[in-house]
């Protein structure tokens, strides 16, 4: 028998994938022989077009559903951590009210923002054609009897309205604090509301210290909101708010409302 004219190899080490950058595919089809099926449309991997659409799909819908995830959960922080929940204040503080003298629904006197200073105000700017007024209605007349000893001034203000259906809407709710009448809309923008109805708690040197988005639908909301500015204060219990059925009112402005000032409108 003849000697082999080079040396002897024995039994090669299989490679490292890691080193190799192998993948399972890879390791498989060298295991088979490499024995799948091509076509003219596989790719250098023996893939078809088919399949590596399939794989670009799936690799699409697990990013699409981990976005989506990411942007849920954000919004979940964003919603708890915002102040927009029903007894949570929105902080508005270290801010001055804006100052306004306007005429009052149910007399010829004029009311002036500054000179109720010394007490603090509570300011609600609501209109006569608001649905979601509507609903507060009820629970600010029982708020303003319950508070009354407390110090605070409780003031409307009906925001581009008539002095008709602003009467009617008062009375109809047994509301008995008065309200300030801004016909022009002015105060809209001055205030920067974005809606109806809007509270603002004013303190005693005239300061914002927080405001109200949206309407008061249950006595503790607003009791929340009110010991704010007189902390000290025990109200009387709220008894059951039983609404009357809605006025008769027409449920749009008067006019067009003023945009908001800072947008440049």
């Amino acid at each position: 028998m003849s000697e082999p004219d080079g040396p002897v190899q024995g039994p090669t080490e299989p490679e490292d994938p890691a080193k190799t950058g192998e993948t399972g595919d890879d390791i498989l089809a060298k295991v088979m022989g490499d024995a799948r099926p091509t076509s003219p449309e596989s790719g250098a991997d023996g893939d078809t077009g088919d399949a590596r659409g399939a794989r670009e799909r799936r690799r699409g819908l697990v990013i699409a559903a981990i976005v989506v995830g990411v942007v849920m959960l954000l919004w979940v922080a964003i919603t708890l951590g915002s102040g927009r929940k029903g007894l949570d204040p929105v902080k508005v503080e270290g801010t001055a009210a804006p100052d306004f003298t306007l005429p009052t629904l149910f007399s010829e006197e004029e009311v002036t923002l500054s000179e109720l200073q010394g007490n603090p105000v509570f300011l609600n700017f609501w209109a006569s054609w608001c649905g979601p007024c509507k609903d507060e209605g009820p629970v600010l007349a029982d708020a303003y009897r319950r508070w009354k000893g407390s110090g605070i001034q409780f003031l409307g203000v009906d925001v581009q309205d008539s002095i008709k259906w602003g009467r009617e809407f008062e009375e109809h709710y047994g509301i008995e604090y008065d309200s300030a009448f801004d016909e022009t809309g002015e105060q809209y923008r001055n205030w920067g509301l974005t809606g109806f109805p809007e509270t603002f708690l004013v303190d005693a040197d005239g300061q914002i210290v927080a405001k109200k988005l949206g309407a008061f639908y249950e006595p503790a909301e607003i009791d929340e909101y009110l010991s704010l500015l007189a902390p000290g204060f025990t109200p009387e219990p709220a008894g059951e708010l039983v609404a009357p059925p809605e006025p008769d009112i027409p449920e749009q402005p008067v006019g067009t409302l003023p945009s908001p000032a800072g947008d440049g409108a």
